[in-house]
């Protein structure tokens, strides 16, 4: 294992707007990506969400640079789940993108996870509440009238329950999510959560980024003191990546 020059464990989390780019610039991100990073990329679909993976790799990249003066280059692979890693190294990283929002993390020790959605469109049919949410949530999630709020709630949940996965790093199926469950009633102050599950206790926060649009972080307990939050100008973020070694 390869350590990192802090002094003391850190975590980064870090949001970027992102905006579409010209081919010649996608293509010359790309060609400064791995081969494992490159093939990732380029399995989705369509260019947006190309775009956004790419996005998401680069931040990660910037960020390992920036805030951990790390020397040696970051290459991004994935497990059997998907979670991405970096092979030789006691910390851990996590990706997720969503609408025009890129939303990262990187801890120097411990494990953490990261989940961003937005409700434009909104992900859930009726009904797939069911699937997720524990029994407690699902009594209050039917006494809430408003629709917006409704929906919130839900997208906060959402984001609670698979950024813990990604810190875990199990899939959805290897977890009845219904068995997760959070104290939280869409009003309250706190956006602190606490969950002791088979892999230790985590620590879990979730973010209004916007009106349409939630996040949520989830970390061993560990790393959870030594958190810092950063928000990245897209341009910034491209031309230190073009113009790094």
């Amino acid at each position: 294992m390869f350590g990192l020059k802090v002094n003391s464990p850190k975590a980064v989390i870090a949001l970027m707007n992102f905006t579409p780019v010209s081919e010649q610039t996608f293509n010359e991100l790309l060609d400064k990506c791995s081969v494992d990073e490159r093939e990732s990329i380029l399995k989705y679909k369509q260019p947006l969400d190309q775009l956004r993976s790419l996005l998401a790799v680069i931040q990660i990249k910037y960020c390992w640079k920036k805030y951990f003066n790390v020397e040696r280059e970051l290459s991004i692979k994935k497990d059997k789940y998907g979670k991405p890693k970096v092979d030789q190294w006691i910390g851990d990283i996590s990706i997720s993108h969503s609408a025009e929002w890129i939303f990262t993390g990187i801890s120097s020790e411990g494990k953490i996870g990261v989940d961003i959605e937005s409700l434009n469109p909104f992900p859930f049919l009726e009904g797939t509440e069911e699937l997720f949410l524990s029994e407690k949530e699902l009594s209050f999630f039917r006494t809430i009238r408003n629709v917006e709020e409704s929906k919130r709630y839900l997208l906060t949940l959402w984001t609670l329950k698979e950024a813990y996965l990604k810190e875990v790093g199990i899939g959805l199926t290897q977890l009845n999510l219904t068995s997760l469950s959070f104290n939280y009633n869409g009003k309250s102050k706190s956006k602190y959560f606490t969950y002791d599950g088979a892999n230790g206790i985590s620590i879990l926060r979730t973010f209004d980024i916007d009106r349409a649009t939630q996040a949520s972080v989830s970390t061993s307990s560990i790393i959870s003191p030594f958190i810092h939050y950063y928000r990245h100008d897209q341009k910034r973020v491209i031309s230190a990546f073009i113009h790094s070694k």
